[in-house]
């Protein structure tokens, strides 16, 4: 056999092993991932496409290790090739799932601060605009602190809602013009 032949063949099986290790730490993350979130999964439907294409990755991995094993022997090439195709196609799913899926849980954690503010005493107006941030802030120091309480919470820089926060801000304004 030639020797440029074989070692395009044994540079193509060292890219490939790369490409599957990629994989394999890409899906050990996101495995990760589901655990830690799987209890905070809103959208079902999404949570089960994605298991079903990770699923779909490790038995393209299966054979595609069994595929490297037959190529030292055979040097089988096309297979390989077409292999890898199908798993760079599982591939961009699984991530487009994994996105899907985090931004269902960050909707999610949003909800939950949401709705754990509202038990702190927030009234809520049938139009949904939020009221009440600072009721009970009878001092301009009371003002202060609860302000600084939640533009930690609510500031979009630090995940919260843009909406609330300018909220907050023309409430704040409201008030220290009142207390002033």
């Amino acid at each position: 056999m030639n020797y440029t032949l074989l070692s395009e063949k044994n540079a193509l099986i060292d890219e490939f092993n790369d490409d599957v290790q990629q994989i394999n730490a890409l899906r050990n993350q996101i495995v990760d991932y589901l655990e830690e979130a799987a209890s905070a999964v809103v959208d079902d439907a999404i949570y089960t496409k994605m298991m079903q294409t990770n699923k779909e990755i490790t038995d393209k991995l299966d054979e595609v290790r069994t595929l490297i094993t037959k190529l030292k022997k055979k040097r089988q090439l096309d297979k390989i090739y077409d292999t890898l195709n199908e798993i760079m196609d599982l591939k961009g799913l699984f991530i487009m799932y994994f996105e899907q899926l985090k931004e269902s849980v960050q909707d999610y954690k949003k909800q939950q601060r949401f709705k754990q503010y509202q038990k702190e005493n927030v009234d809520v107006v049938p139009s949904n605009t939020l009221t009440g941030y600072f009721d009970k802030c009878n001092t301009k120091k009371d003002l202060i602190r609860k302000y600084k309480k939640l533009v930690k919470k609510y500031h979009p820089d630090n995940g919260g809602d843009a909406l609330i926060f300018v909220e907050i801000n023309q409430q704040y304004e409201k008030k220290k013009g009142e207390l002033s």
